[in-house]
């Protein structure tokens, strides 16, 4: 799953390094930035106007004064501004203005980069951070490694499987609990054992259920998991589905109770249904399922799985209300 740079101020330690060397925030502003910034919203993206976003940011503008001698953090904070308007476009093309001025900015190329991939421009987002990667010796945090892999299984022909690996791995050695990098890492291997076969398809299938069962306390945040989030389960519960259903061939399965895939699913619809009530079953697909060929099963999976969870429902009350005496409750 791609994410946003604020993912780089997620513990302490790259908090602190970020905040002295990369983009110098004052603790204030840190915490005011943690606290304001926004996931993109495709949906605002689309139906939000340039002009209201562009005027909610000139006073941010003209408070930081001459444009030119702007430092790093104070395009950051420009660009941010547009991301918690949930404008991606206008964010990108200040997160590159940024890039002119300070090319080997960890922050501002996570920025413009993520925010392509939300615009489904993913060619660009390969360029941008592979472009950043050579330039940036060192990158603090895994935030490029993963949305560069994420991006080239969007786009497999830019990407090689391998060289998204190497990318993921790289991303998981900085921080190997982040449940984004694992989330990527389950795609990667996936991708890689359908396309392989032999010793290279093993390798991957057994890479994958590593990562699974890895990826397992990832689903404590279920119950509490905001849009992002819950597309990024959604996706893995189907992909676990899938790997539940191969594993009747290829016995491997590395499925807890936890990650059955069956399972999961049902506790996926059973959030969309309370905490998204009337949610498009597609849009969710669109964004969850990165490989394209999944996006059909998906949709089939989770529309499957919300039937029944409502035919169960319906079926309760009915029981309850034949019970005593009462009307049987409807689910719209």
């Amino acid at each position: 799953m791609a994410i946003t740079p604020r993912t780089i101020f997620s513990s302490a330690a790259p908090a602190t390094v970020a905040a002295v060397s990369l983009l110098a925030f004052s603790a204030v502003g840190t915490v005011a930035y943690l606290s304001t910034t926004g996931e993109c919203d495709r949906k605002a993206e689309r139906t939000s106007e340039a002009s209201p976003v562009v005027h909610a940011c000139e006073g941010l503008r003209d408070a930081l004064g001459d444009q030119s001698q702007w430092s790093e953090a104070d395009w950051a904070r420009y660009a941010t501004c547009f991301e918690k308007h949930g404008h991606s476009r206008l964010t990108v093309k200040v997160a590159g203005q940024g890039l002119d001025a300070y090319p080997r900015s960890e922050f501002l190329t996570n920025m413009k980069g993520y925010h392509q991939i939300a615009l489904d421009r993913h060619e660009q987002a390969i360029d941008t951070l592979r472009t950043g990667l050579d330039r940036i010796d060192s990158p603090f945090s895994g935030v490029l490694h993963n949305n560069l892999a994420w991006a080239g299984l969007w786009a497999p022909r830019e990407v090689s499987m391998d060289e998204a690996r190497d990318l993921y791995t790289k991303a998981l050695n900085k921080s190997p609990n982040t449940c984004a990098y694992i989330h990527t890492g389950l795609w990667v291997e996936y991708a890689q054992s359908n396309q392989s076969d032999g010793v290279r398809k093993f390798q991957a299938l057994r890479n994958f259920n590593s990562l699974r069962a890895r990826y397992e306390h990832c689903l404590d945040r279920l119950d509490i998991a905001d849009w992002k989030t819950m597309t990024e389960i959604a996706g893995a519960a189907v992909l676990f589905e899938r790997a539940d259903s191969s594993d009747r061939h290829d016995r491997l399965s590395a499925s807890s109770d936890a990650t059955s895939g069956d399972k999961l699913l049902r506790r996926v619809v059973r959030q969309l249904d309370n905490r998204f009530h009337g949610v498009n079953i597609d849009a969710v697909c669109q964004e969850a399922m990165p490989v394209e060929m999944t996006h059909h099963r998906c949709t089939e999976e989770l529309g499957h799985a919300l039937r029944s969870l409502r035919s169960d429902q319906q079926r309760r009350a009915a029981h309850r209300g034949s019970g005593g005496g009462g009307c049987a409750a409807t689910i719209n």
